[in-house]
């Protein structure tokens, strides 16, 4: 029997549909995860991803000698066939175990730079300076006092390597500047537990209008790109200096290719293939500029919801069977348009009344995870992580899913004190 590895995994999303899609083609799934107790206790009464699990070892995630210790006697007893993540933080873990197991999967070398958000802008640099925006790798202060003046005001500053738009901030002014770098700059750690890179922050000259993100795969590095579709991404919170991803909506069209020539461009250079892509790009005078590269299948319910619901394929068995050594295809079977969007916190607080959502139950929609709880502490949204919950639907197009998906969302009251 084939035995795929996934490292780390949400309980829900597409680390849950990952585990299902690989159960469903009669795989032996196994989870390597630094938190095997709280998979137990945070799914006790829930139906999450351990009913797709068949062994679960716990094992330090963050640490790759580690992991492959634990790779290689688990393939003494039960060989393994496919290693994988749906998870940002542990692309290159993967990667790592997959050559060390010598079985499918992008080069480690390829998953550092695009994980680390400096690398994958100096490899741009050297090969397609056209895709990036103006940018300075800052350690000090005064460093970065210096180059957001050539940058000019305002500016984008953030991390090396985090995700879900954690510290990453529309900044206006030396003050500001000030404030965030020594605030961000004083965490050790990503979210993960992983050691921060080094070399301090990225600055980046800020690109306004429509954001859009190119949703990709190869099979080995001999395989064509293909793409699966373009998503527009609808963001909230840059008045406040924050991008949270409220919604997104797909498919929207490509005039001429030109995102995914772009990206796959940048794929290339950077060396990514066996692997989903989930790539963000805006438009300068007509020109794409990329914003991020993510080497793996796209989060927010991009992947696990709406790419299933407008094409009819799930892009879960895509990132599956590379991983296995595959060369799949696309082959859309359906057209529509389908979307998502996200209930947030209109002020900081502790719900005191729940929603009444029994409309939901009648609306048509797709599906839709409202998990508030009385108590439960929120406030106005400073990343992704803050989002209370999400309606998906589908449509003839994009743009009425997303119509729909935001009036429902937009439907929903709840008392905060």
């Amino acid at each position: 029997m084939e035995h795929i590895i996934f490292i780390e995994a949400t309980i829900t999303g597409a680390g849950l549909k990952a585990a299902q899609t690989a159960k469903n083609k009669g795989v032996y799934v196994t989870l390597f995860t630094k938190k095997g107790k709280e998979y137990y206790k945070r799914e006790l009464g829930q139906n999450g991803i351990l009913q797709f699990l068949d062994k679960i070892i716990d094992v330090d995630t963050n640490d790759i000698s580690s992991l492959c210790e634990a790779a290689n006697q688990l393939h003494q007893e039960h060989p393994i066939t496919a290693v994988t993540t749906t998870a940002d933080f542990y692309v290159p873990q993967a990667a790592a175990m997959a050559e060390f197991l010598q079985l499918p999967s992008m080069p480690y070398e390829a998953a550092l730079k695009a994980r680390n958000k400096y690398k994958m802008r100096m490899e741009l640099k050297k090969n397609a300076p056209e895709l990036n925006p103006p940018f300075f790798l800052v350690d000090t202060a005064d460093k970065a006092l210096e180059k957001a003046l050539l940058l000019g005001y305002p500016l984008i500053m953030k991390p090396q390597d985090e995700n879900d738009s954690l510290d990453v901030i529309l900044i206006h002014n030396e003050n500001e500047l000030l404030q965030n770098f020594y605030r961000i700059t004083s965490k050790s750690e990503n979210r993960a537990g992983q050691v921060k890179a080094s070399g301090g922050l990225l600055l980046e000259a800020y690109i306004s209008g429509e954001e859009y993100s190119v949703e990709t795969f190869q099979g080995a590095d001999d395989q064509p790109i293909q793409l699966m579709g373009i998503t527009k991404k609808f963001l909230i919170g840059t008045s406040r200096g924050h991008f949270i991803e409220v919604g997104h909506s797909f498919p929207v069209p490509d005039p001429q290719n030109l995102l995914f020539n772009a990206v796959s461009k940048a794929l290339r250079i950077l060396g990514i293939h066996s692997a989903a892509c989930h790539s963000e790009v805006k438009f300068v005078n007509g020109q794409p500029v990329i914003i991020e590269i993510n080497p793996r299948l796209a989060g927010g319910g991009i992947g696990s919801h709406v790419i299933e619901l407008a094409t009819g394929i799930n892009p879960l068995d895509i990132v599956i069977d590379i991983a296995r050594g595959m060369s799949p295809t696309w082959d859309v079977h359906e057209e529509y348009g389908a979307a998502i969007y996200k209930l947030t916190s209109p002020k900081n607080g502790v719900i005191k009344t729940l929603p009444d959502l029994s409309f939901l139950d009648k609306a048509d929609i797709q599906e839709y995870d409202i998990p508030l709880k009385i108590g439960q502490e929120v406030r106005v949204p400073m990343c992704n992580a803050d989002l209370l919950g999400y309606v998906v639907t589908k449509a003839s197009n994009a743009s009425e899913a997303l119509k729909a998906s935001k009036q429902f969302i937009e439907s929903i009251t709840f008392e905060i004190e």
